[in-house]
């Protein structure tokens, strides 16, 4: 059986350098027998930096996964993407 691909799309309001607050989301899509399945979440996120809000989005979509997947990560964070890409 082949494993599911699951794609994760993140997006944080906080930006630059100071800690704010601000809302994050995300959106976790897949294709199913049945067609796509998609599921999304906002959530309001105090007193972080840019950096952590992006992890905290990341780490909501992760826990919405239930079984063994592959992902693919789309985010606009260069923190994010260059720490999945140098490990």
């Amino acid at each position: 059986m082949e494993k599911m691909t699951v794609n994760i799309y993140t997006y944080s309001g906080v930006k630059g350098l100071k800690r704010q607050s601000a809302p994050v989301a995300y959106v976790i899509s897949t294709e199913t027998s049945t067609g796509e399945y998609t599921r999304e979440a906002v959530e309001f996120v105090k007193d972080v930096t840019e950096n952590q809000s992006e992890l905290i989005v990341l780490r909501m979509a992760f826990e919405r996964i239930n079984r063994p997947c592959d992902v693919k990560i789309y985010t606009e964070s260069p923190y994010v993407r260059s720490s999945i890409e140098q490990g």
